[in-house]
């Protein structure tokens, strides 16, 4: 869901409004509920320190463009554009897209000639990078019982593995694979999509060094609140 600041106020030091801006055209989607990491049961210190790593890469010359689309592509797979399918395809440009900016342009840890060759660095390959140097399990959770099961089937040794492999099964023109994959229950691909989910989650709020509480759409607990979780990276 997008919603935008269209009554924008500012104020000096002392708190006397200095300007303001109206504005009426600006993107705004209808209303939609989607889970997300973010939920009314985490504090606004949580929220300002979100925001805080956010605005930092915001004005990076090297994240502004990447934190615009992985955002978009988000948005785009939370909400099932293009339905469950859609969902796999859409969060794998983020992937491809996060692992290039973070690994390559400002880490440095692989150069870009490596990252493009595709038999060196396949999509799995990068994902399994990214996730490392973000600090996220590559496990398949326990509680996404479904795709453990497929994962065991296929051969999947991770979660990057069951991801790309499904998304290529769907992308490729290869009907073995196509047909190996797609035949598959309902609730593996919803598995696979709340994988890919929480792992787009994490990747972002690696990235904009957040430390706090988050909504873990893997935790499988019965109330709300029991799966609010700290962030994997910072020391429990």
């Amino acid at each position: 869901m997008r919603i935008s600041l269209i009554l924008l106020v500012g104020y000096s030091s002392n708190g006397e409004k200095i300007w303001e801006q109206w504005r009426d055209d600006q993107i705004t989607s209808p209303w939609q509920r989607f889970d997300s990491w973010f939920t009314d049961l985490i504090d606004l210190q949580s929220v300002n320190e979100f925001f805080s790593g956010f605005l930092i890469k915001w004005r990076s010359t090297t994240w502004n463009d990447s934190i615009r689309l992985a955002v978009h592509w988000y948005l785009a797979s939370n909400a099932q554009a293009g339905a469950v399918q859609g969902s796999i395809i859409l969060m794998q440009a983020a992937f491809e897209l996060l692992a290039g900016t973070l690994l390559v342009e400002d880490k440095k840890i692989i150069t870009q000639r490596d990252f493009d060759n595709t038999t060196k660095y396949h999509a799995a390959k990068k994902l399994e990078c990214l996730l490392s140097e973000c600090e996220i399990s590559l496990n398949v959770p326990g509680t996404l019982t479904h795709l453990l099961q497929a994962a065991k089937d296929l051969h999947w040794s991770n979660g990057a593995k069951a991801l790309t492999e499904t998304r290529n099964a769907l992308i490729h023109a290869n009907p073995k694979k196509r047909k190996r994959l797609l035949n598959r229950s309902f609730y593996e691909k919803m598995d696979i999509v709340n994988l890919g989910l929480w792992y787009l989650e994490l990747i972002l709020l690696r990235i904009f060094g957040y430390k706090g509480k988050y909504l873990s759409r893997v935790a499988r607990k019965e109330f709300k609140d029991q799966n609010i979780e700290t962030v994997p990276w910072v020391e429990k």
